[in-house]
């Protein structure tokens, strides 16, 4: 899966934290695209045959808060780190990740 070489994903939901400080519906509108070239780690994920985006929810902001969105999504909804490194590259933050398996059903 790109930088991070090949990852095995346990089956079921996972929600992914981004940003896109300049664009953010263009930015979503080419993670929904099924054909494009693959870039951050979101791209390969979402390039597997077995996986599909179930909702998208947006958070407009004059400044970054991934990570801060990151961190609390994660402790509300009590999920998992399944992916070290993913979508995290850049996270100065201390996230170890920036995709987590919140189980096999939608919270």
């Amino acid at each position: 899966m790109g930088s991070l070489g090949d990852i095995l994903f346990t089956a079921g939901c996972y929600i992914y934290t981004g940003s896109a400080m300049k664009g953010l519906i263009k930015r979503v509108t080419r993670h929904v695209k099924s054909k494009k070239s693959l870039h951050w780690h979101i791209d390969y994920l979402l390039d597997c045959e077995f996986s599909r985006i179930l909702q998208i929810h947006l958070f407009p902001s004059k400044r970054k808060q991934e990570c801060q969105l990151n961190q609390t999504v994660r402790k509300k909804l009590g999920a998992q780190l399944d992916a070290p490194g993913f979508g995290a590259s850049d996270c100065s933050d201390g996230c170890v990740s920036h995709l987590s398996y919140l189980g096999k059903k939608m919270p």
